[in-house]
């Protein structure tokens, strides 16, 4: 019966007459051109794929009408266009509220003229889909303005709510958007979306730090066991090569259990359209003149009489966030979110991404990698690393050996006649003095000092040359497990010499 029903409905929009007869049975009367399209006489009758046979044309899943007439659907356009029956708005002190709606942070506001009229909206229905361990899906709803330049926050959420105010306002068709309009609606979603999947993105990243904190603790143990093993007075040299092999392994193993808890737990994201509505609404427009220094710019604000609002603009240079209080740039008084008024951390001069895509004063683009430390005086880029996501947690490193380590270390006195003190095996205390101190050995060769105090420096060497960083992007420059760096942060906090600075994105620590 759905089948029927969009049948006749389709045909009825596209001209022709419909009339119901019995409860499965429709007879259309179709112009010759239509007629001709889809594939019926000028006159049919449409009737239910139960009816009996020859009582009519049934409708039919996978027949060759029912595929015309989904081309003939498709082909006036994927886009439905309505209009909404309210009244037109009324704004009673248009000054006080375009103050309240729009305040730019660094510029002055002139209102001008006010013209009554429409305004049409572009409302999209994207579908998600992620995949991990577990699969998620859901539906999230954006709405822009005609041109791509607004967004009416909470115009998708009223309009389905409000579902008898809309009426047909194109019989025949959609009129075209402009490709401006979907850029913007598909670079909402996409925020709308990972905004929708932040829990589960959180819940994945500490799932993944976890094991692979394990892991980092268990091949650990398992290098160092060997290379304990490996600097016993009583283990042959050849046996002491074959612990030194199988100790290299271990990094190459870790690496490679690493990269399969990260490819079981990567989230896979698609989004796609699902349905897309083309909205009229009586509106008020408010043109507007932003004062910036010595430049100006004229805007329009709308006013909607669905949701008595006004529309924020999109931000200029990323166009994902709406901006009530933008940032104004000096040179073209683009309208920017915190984020695209970029400050460049080599020179700290503030840059339009609007206008240009790096540092107008010493080139440095966001995200670049850079100079350790200090900035020199000739302004080179020294770019700051970019925050650490969340997503991608430490993944320590575990060291490799070579045979040179264990020199002087393992059972290598020339032979020849012993005296009786040095025939006997060593005491147990001794023993462990000379595997202790051929574990400092090797840990010597290999970079690493196994007191106290070498976490501590580990960390303060890495706040000096990235300036401040999260304990994940700490953690994979020192190839401390996380727990031992958040442990030595906690440290330095209680004495004074690491400071956090709260982020958007978490918690950083940089030196006192």
């Amino acid at each position: 019966m759905e089948l029927l029903a969009f049948g006749t409905e389709l045909l009825d929009a596209l001209g022709g007459v419909v009339e119901r007869e019995g409860e499965d049975a429709f007879r259309v009367l179709l112009e010759p051109d239509l007629a001709a399209r889809v594939g019926l006489p000028g006159e049919a009758r449409l009737v239910a794929p139960a009816a009996p046979e020859g009582d009519g044309i049934p409708l039919c899943h996978g027949s060759d009408l029912v595929q015309r007439l989904v081309a003939e659907a498709l082909g006036s356009g994927r886009v439905a266009s309505l209009f909404v029956d309210v009244g037109p708005p009324r704004v009673k002190s248009v000054e006080a509220a375009v103050g309240e709606a729009f305040r730019p942070a660094n510029g002055v506001v002139r209102v001008g003229d006010v013209l009554p009229g429409t305004e049409d909206y572009l409302v999209v229905g994207f579908r998600y889909c992620a995949t991990g361990d577990e699969k998620r899906e859901g539906m999230v709803d954006v709405a822009v303005t005609a041109d791509g330049t607004a967004a009416p926050v909470g115009l998708a959420e009223i309009l389905w709510a409000n579902e008898h105010l809309l009426r047909d306002a194109h019989p025949g068709g959609a009129a075209p958007l402009a490709p401006a309009a979907w850029r913007a609606a598909t670079v909402l979603a996409r925020r709308r979306v990972v905004e929708t999947l932040a829990p589960v993105r959180e819940i994945v990243s500490h799932r993944l730090e976890r094991d692979v904190s394990r892991l980092h603790g268990y091949y650990r143990a398992m290098q160092a066991e060997l290379l304990r093993s490996a600097a016993r007075r009583a283990v042959a040299p050849a046996d002491a090569e074959k612990i030194l092999l199988r100790a290299n392994g271990i990094p190459g193993e870790f690496q490679r259990r690493v990269t399969e808890a990260r490819v079981r737990l990567a989230l896979h994201v698609s989004v796609r359209p699902m349905i897309a509505v083309r909205v009229s609404v009586p509106a008020v427009s408010v043109r507007i003149r932003v004062l910036r220094r010595k430049q100006e710019r004229e805007l329009l604000l709308r006013f909607d009489g669905l949701r008595r609002a006004f529309d924020v603009p999109l931000c200029e240079a990323c166009g994902a966030v709406p901006v009530s209080a933008p940032v104004l740039c000096d040179d073209r008084v683009h309208l920017l979110c915190a984020h695209c008024w970029w400050e460049c951390p080599s020179c700290g001069a503030h840059t339009c991404l609007a206008c240009r895509p790096r540092c107008g004063k010493c080139g440095a683009r966001p995200g670049d990698a850079v100079v350790k430390a200090r900035a020199p005086a000739t302004c080179a880029p020294r770019a700051v690393p970019p925050p650490p996501a969340r997503s991608m947690p430490s993944t320590p490193s575990l060291p490799r050996v070579t045979s040179t380590v264990l020199a002087g270390a393992g059972p290598s006195r020339p032979p020849g006649p012993r005296s009786p003190a040095a025939a006997r095996p060593p005491s147990p205390p001794d023993a462990d003095r000379r595997g202790a101190r051929a574990l400092a050995r090797m840990a010597e060769a290999l970079g690493e000092s196994f007191d106290c105090a070498a976490p501590e420096e580990r960390i303060r060497q890495a706040l000096r040359s990235l300036g401040s960083a999260g304990t994940t992007l700490l953690a994979h420059q020192t190839g401390l497990p996380s727990d031992v760096v958040r442990r030595t942060l906690a440290e330095l906090r209680a004495r004074g010499e690491v400071v956090h600075v709260g982020h958007g994105r978490g918690t950083e620590y940089r030196l006192a």
